[in-house]
């Protein structure tokens, strides 16, 4: 169903609110589904049923639009059909301002019974009669043989509890034979941890009445794929998430993460510069950085759209009018590409970051959410706290990837579905991961035993699935430590004076803003570096300025921060600080170095770029096809803004070991060129690599060996 390069979505957020005289009415299939043909448009996902709680087609369950003109859906599948256009439902699931107006026993509950409200939306419960409502009429826009159905808004509120609790969803715990429900949130209570798998049961459950509601009619929801379990992934036929531009390096996480989970996937971003209906519009060059991103992992990006409200797609000088012509380049630009984007695509990278699911599990207890917190870039950007997005856990593999990114390491993001896959890898990075599965570090350790090699950063297996800490790491005799415990001071140091990790740092000494791991080493095992507390803890008594302590020479430093062990074949270091947190949220120039730094001991340097820090370089292999496809894509900028001639790279050089991209490819290959503009180009093969030059680089180029 989506193909990368060939399916290029437009995703209409049409809302015809009732106390608006009209709404809506203006609207015509025929001339709207012309103008999407006429702008290389694919597949449309369209509001059916909004957040109003209003629907555009002939219900027999539900709030019709009282201004629409006979049967939006029924229209748009006919027009859609004539021009080859496939069609997505679109449905809002959590929220409902009709029916919650009219059916307040069907509202999601706080502790103290209050509804819960994320800004002027209201969110219904699906252990209520609604789930019954919302299936009806699921099943009805079944009937209209859409080619999908895209369901939004399926989770518990994103703040505050995280949970529902009317008295349906009390009754239905009851019912799994518990004597209360909790009445706050506590991670380690374990009736607590129970009752979010209740809720993730809630909603996979939903997920399959879904299935049977709609029959063979594809169906996903928007989230699925980005750290969420297994059996989602499988209930659903394709997986997407949002991610919003600017936040490229995000969209860059998140194609690596949908991409190692070999299914088809989409990420959906805004038409407009800012938000869904700011009523601007995001330039179509920016548009070209997110197609060449998503579509070089194998994916592939969908563009919002805002009609005015009154349904009139092709109004002049509308905000959709300035988007149409926006969406028309990006995706004629797409186009151009395809050939080179279709068939069975996978990423091939050396370096793996693990990002598991059992760490979430251990942490919570379960899944009450799909793609909670995805906005996790947004949210840091903004200053918003931590507590209100508590993944602490994946900012450490935030910053790994941030860092990495700007280097010429070719790593992918895997989560422990992709286990039987190490065998592909030099190494595999654990950034915190706290629990995983005995059969995930049985599999860990035969990786290093046979020589891969690790590198694991904090409390990395020391958490047990209750989400408590253990006495030692599941993984110790491979780390080379011992856990002894935890410090929680607000600032810890790195100390490498004298160590040969500082040749090349610009400090030797450098501060963490992170919780610690006091462990002892190993006999046999090497310390790089070693940890250092501050001066004081800040208190109004004890504070030196603004900002956290410096570090305390007085007293000798005990505790190993960053360690070396050979283990079997393979070695494993072991850093005592979540290193990649402290890089993702204090922007530490000294602490992505580090990573840059161990990353490069253990693993080969299969690619090397002339400018590193602007180019995102990626390998994929079409087998059909029998190319290796690089892909060079230049970042740029960091904001919403065209591309401007002075932001061109000129004379790019690019090296990759020969041996890699033979083993990449199965075999040799006959010729190579720049695509999509053909032109040849020169290989040098030298000291075992190959090296080619690129005279200009825009947005996006890619190098095809074939």
């Amino acid at each position: 169903m989506i193909t990368s390069g060939k399916y290029r979505g437009e995703h209409c957020i049409f809302v015809a609110p009732e106390w608006y005289p009209g709404a809506g009415s203006a609207f015509d299939a025929n001339a709207y589904l012309q103008s999407l043909a006429e702008s290389y448009v694919t597949a449309l996902q369209i509001y059916i049923k909004d957040h109003h709680g209003i629907a555009y087609y002939n219900t027999q369950v539900g709030k019709q639009s009282s201004y629409m003109k006979g049967d939006l859906l029924a229209d748009v599948v006919k027009a859609a059909k004539e021009h080859g256009i496939q069609v997505l439902a679109y449905y809002s699931v959590g929220w409902d301002n009709w029916v919650a107006e009219r059916n307040p026993e069907w509202l999601m509950r706080t502790p103290d019974g209050e509804h819960v409200k994320i800004g002027l939306w209201t969110y219904l419960c699906y252990n209520s009669a609604y789930r019954e409502y919302m299936l009806a009429q699921l099943h009805e826009i079944a009937q209209y043989k859409v080619d999908g159905i895209w369901l939004d808004i399926l989770r518990y509120p994103q703040m505050g509890f995280r949970a529902c609790f009317c008295d349906g969803c009390r009754q239905k715990f009851l019912d799994h034979g518990e004597a209360e429900m909790p009445r706050s949130i506590n991670f380690r209570d374990p009736v607590y941890r129970r009752y979010v798998r209740f809720l993730e049961h809630t909603l996979t459950s939903f997920l399959q009445e879904t299935r049977l509601a709609v029959g063979s009619t594809p169906f996903s929801f928007n989230g699925v794929g980005f750290l969420t379990p297994k059996k989602w992934n499988e209930i659903c036929d394709w997986n997407n998430v949002e991610s919003h531009a600017p936040e490229h390096v995000d969209q860059s996480y998140k194609s690596r993460y949908l991409s190692g989970l070999r299914q088809p996937w989409e990420i959906l971003t805004p038409g407009t510069a800012v938000g869904w209906t700011t009523w601007t519009v995001k330039p179509a060059d920016t548009m070209k950085l997110e197609l060449a991103i998503t579509t070089s992992y194998g994916g592939t990006a969908t563009f919002g759209s805002n009609p005015p409200i009154g349904g009139d797609t092709e109004k002049p000088n509308s905000t959709m009018a300035a988007q149409r012509q926006c969406i028309r380049d990006a995706y004629s630009w797409l186009k151009d590409r395809s050939p080179w984007l279709g068939g069975t695509s996978y990423r091939n990278g050396n370096v793996a970051i693990l990002q598991s699911i059992s760490t979430e599990v251990s942490l919570f207890g379960g899944h009450s959410n799909g793609g909670l917190d995805q906005d996790l870039f947004r949210s840091t950007k903004l200053g918003e706290p931590l507590e209100a997005y508590p993944r602490e856990v994946i900012l450490d593999s935030l910053g790994f990837h941030r860092s990495l990114l700007s280097s010429d390491t070719q790593y992918e993001i895997i989560n422990e579905y992709s286990i039987d896959r190490l065998l592909g890898f030099d190494l595999v990075i654990l950034p915190d991961q706290r629990w995983l599965a005995p059969e995930v570090v049985e599999k860990l350790r035969s990786f290093v035993r046979n020589g891969g090699n690790l590198l694991a950063t904090n409390r990395t297996t020391l958490y047990g699935e209750d989400g408590n800490v253990k006495n030692n790491f599941a993984l110790s005799e491979l780390f080379g430590v011992d856990y002894l415990d935890l410090s929680l001071c607000d600032v810890h140091y790195i100390d490498m004076i004298g160590r040969k990790l500082a040749n090349g740092l610009q400090e030797t000494v450098t501060p963490v803003r992170q919780p610690a791991v006091k462990v002892k080493a190993h006999p046999g095992t090497d310390i790089l570096a070693m940890l250092r507390w501050p001066d004081s803890q800040r208190t109004q008594s004890r504070f030196y300025f603004h900002e956290g302590s410096g570090p305390d020479h007085r007293t000798p430093a005990l505790y190993p921060a960053i360690t070396s062990r050979v283990y079997g074949k393979g070695r494993v270091i072991y850093i005592a600080v979540p290193l990649g947190r402290e890089y993702f949220v204090h922007h530490s120039l000294t602490a992505s170095q580090i990573i840059r730094t161990l990353t490069a001991q253990v693993s080969r340097p299969v690619a090397a770029s002339s400018h590193p820090r602007r180019v995102e370089m990626t390998l994929m292999h079409q087998k059909e096809a029998g190319r290796l496809v690089v892909h060079l894509i230049n970042h740029y900028t960091t904001e919403i803004e065209p591309f401007l001639e002075a932001d061109k790279i000129e004379n790019l050089r690019i090296s990759w070991d020969k041996e890699y991209l033979v083993a990449c490819k199965g075999g040799n290959w006959q010729k190579v060129y720049l695509a999509p503009t053909n032109i040849p180009l020169t290989v040098i093969e030298r000291e075992g690599r190959c090296e080619i030059e690129i005279s200009r680089l825009d947005i996006h180029a890619m190098v095809v060996f074939e």
